[in-house]
């Protein structure tokens, strides 16, 4: 009877326990954009208004309110957030733009930045986009925010999306198997939605990693598949769904068609530093090494406060044309929790170990090996699939570590090495 029960009550709450509601995208109210009252500072302000929504409106995780009419009624909507904007004009020619983002709920500023515009920057505005991607970004401060207030907030809707991507920088069975649950409650109110759908995939591409050649694993994969074909059908048009089956034909080993549908994404929202970031990844893996690089020194440009995997790779690409300092630099500048992952310590032992800091070098491989529960005479191959997916990247790597003799026997160099 108990068991009968449960199984009206979970179909009678849409798959929800709990009482767990489906929780809407933010929403964003802009103000007016201030500024003196002259004819070029008005121009220039409906300009940075302009620029504002138009990067704002290309997020998926916010939803951006359209400005009020005089005399409209009131927004069946209401505006979680607010972003002020003022704009000052210099006497050298140059505009001073402050952007100030405000919590609605307690009228608190939560995050601000003034920015410094030369003539070159008007009237595309072009030294805002980082802002921009800073605000409504994948990690964000508005996903930040909510993460930072509801840190076990795994409702359907934006608060899952919010866990899912936390989850992506530091990944555990147990909140990989929360995130699951809840996207696929998600997708009870969002079923086209393609956002949903390709956290699943994702997600779910992160599962086969770890289990190639098994059952399992090929289970993962073609569920993954499906959820990215399932997101590209019912948004074609958008970034989302686009770039879910781009990244689907990318784990399949098809760079022609990844690199086209990816292409397509990232110019429908080349704002979005974490999509530009999988762009420069898979451009790399794919033999563009030079297209990859500029797209993973935009996604660091566009947001370095989660760089994680763009500025690993980055790091990476140096430090194999021999500019270990600099890679050591962008390794140095990463905050935590991304300098905690597992691709950091992998390229961080590689770097150490190529200046001559053997011993450091392959203390953090051992670091590895344990974060990863691998034995120690593991074959590099094996501890990388634990956390990386695609086949190029982790021989690319495998190779470095062995080159660097952070794993294996230590070279006849390295053995007369002070370090060693």
């Amino acid at each position: 009877m108990l068991a009968a029960f449960a199984g009206w009550w979970f179909a009678r709450s849409d798959g929800r326990l709990l009482g767990e509601d489906f929780v809407a995208m933010p929403a964003i109210e802009m103000s007016n954009v201030a500024a003196d009252d002259t004819g070029p500072s008005r121009a220039m302000a409906r300009a940075l208004d302009g620029k504002l929504r138009d990067g704002l409106r290309r997020f998926e995780l916010v939803q951006l309110l359209s400005a009020a009419r005089p005399g409209a009624a009131a927004r069946s909507t209401p505006a979680d957030y607010r972003l002020d904007a003022s704009l000052v004009r210099t006497t050298e020619g140059a505009a001073d733009v402050t952007l100030v983002l405000n919590r609605v709920s307690d009228d608190r500023a939560i995050w601000s930045q003034q920015i410094r515009l030369s003539d070159e920057d008007i009237p595309e505005f072009r030294g805002l986009e980082p802002a921009i991607a800073q605000m409504a970004g994948d990690y964000g401060v508005i996903v930040r925010d909510q993460l930072q207030r509801q840190p076990d907030n795994y409702a359907p809707g934006f608060p899952c999306l919010a866990q899912f991507n936390r989850l992506r920088q530091m990944r555990n069975p147990e909140t990989a198997r929360r995130v699951d649950t809840c996207l696929r409650a998600s997708l009870v109110d969002m079923p086209g939605d393609p956002v949903p759908l390709g956290a699943l995939a994702l997600l779910r591409f992160g599962d086969w990693q770890q289990l190639r050649a098994t059952p399992k694993g090929r289970e993962a994969f073609a569920e993954a598949q499906a959820f990215a074909g399932r997101a590209y059908d019912a948004a074609p048009n958008s970034a989302a769904g686009i770039f879910a089956m781009a990244r689907a034909h990318f784990y399949a080993g098809n760079c022609e068609r990844g690199v086209a549908m990816g292409n397509a994404a990232v110019e429908l929202n080349p704002y979005d530093p974490d999509m530009a970031g999988f762009m420069g990844l898979f451009k790399t893996s794919c033999g563009l090494a030079a297209e990859g690089e500029a797209l993973l020194t935009r996604s660091v440009l566009l947001d370095d406060s989660h760089a994680g995997v763009p500025a690993v790779t980055l790091a990476f690409l140096r430090s194999q044309r021999g500019e270990q300092a600099e890679a050591l630099a962008l390794l140095d500048r990463m905050p935590s929790p991304s300098n905690l992952e597992p691709q950091y310590m992998m390229v961080r032992s590689v770097v150490l170990a190529r200046m001559g800091r053997l011993d450091e070098g392959r203390a953090l491989w051992r670091r590895l090996l344990a974060y990863t529960r691998q034995p120690a005479n593991a074959p590099p191959e094996v501890v990388l699939r634990q956390f990386m997916i695609t086949p190029a990247v982790i021989a690319r790597a495998s190779a470095a570590l062995r080159e660097s003799g952070v794993v294996g026997p230590p070279s006849a160099a390295a053995g007369a090495s002070p370090a060693n």
